[in-house]
């Protein structure tokens, strides 16, 4: 079946689905099914210029915006193993500063961490700060040849360079052997 405007074909359904020449808008939530590992949803653009394509565009079109609003969510769901609807990871956006010219964002990159949502990154302002909630969630920065380059350990408020076990507050290690380089700890009464 094909429907029509102006002699222009607008809806045309098939086996494999519906076609639409042309935009649509949907006035309420939507909900795309697959029963298999296919991509659901899939933006293209054709342009061959130098502009940005294709272009996802979440808005919140509030008439009275606000310092701290929230300004849109990105929510991966999946079943636990009581079979209910859990979201693991979330992307959350808000409007710090709604001053026309001073305008500011924050995004925030949430987990689930033992059945609670943490997060793990905020960017905001002239900050970004990991592990806002100050949970024992270590920090770790791998090179070529190092797992723990950089190795903050949250839990025990040590931070190591070329070790993923530090032992002291501060310890720089030059290889396996456990070889310091650097080395900052206070005995108690001197810091060595």
């Amino acid at each position: 079946v094909t429907l029509f405007h102006n002699d222009s074909a607008k809806i045309a359904t098939a086996s494999t689905g519906v076609t639409i020449t042309g935009g649509f808008t949907a006035t309420d939530g939507s909900t795309i099914t697959t029963d298999d590992n296919s991509q659901n949803l899939i933006l293209v653009s054709t342009d061959a210029d130098a502009s940005v394509g294709p272009e996802l565009h979440l808005r919140r079109n509030s008439s009275s915006p606000a310092n701290a609003d929230l300004v849109g969510e990105i929510s991966f769901n999946a079943n636990n193993d009581a079979g209910q609807d859990t979201n693991i990871v979330s992307i959350d956006t808000s409007i710090t500063n709604v001053a026309d010219g001073s305008e500011e964002g924050q995004f925030d990159i949430r987990t689930k961490v033992a059945g609670t949502m943490r997060s793990r990154m905020i960017m905001y302002g002239s900050n970004t700060k990991f592990n806002d909630a100050g949970q024992d969630i270590d920090f770790t920065v791998e090179s070529s040849g190092n797992a723990g380059m950089f190795f903050l350990d949250a839990g025990n408020n040590r931070v190591g360079i070329g070790t993923a076990g530090p032992d002291q507050f501060f310890q720089v290690q030059a290889d396996e052997a456990a070889n310091y380089a650097v080395r900052i700890h206070n005995d108690g009464n001197n810091a060595n």
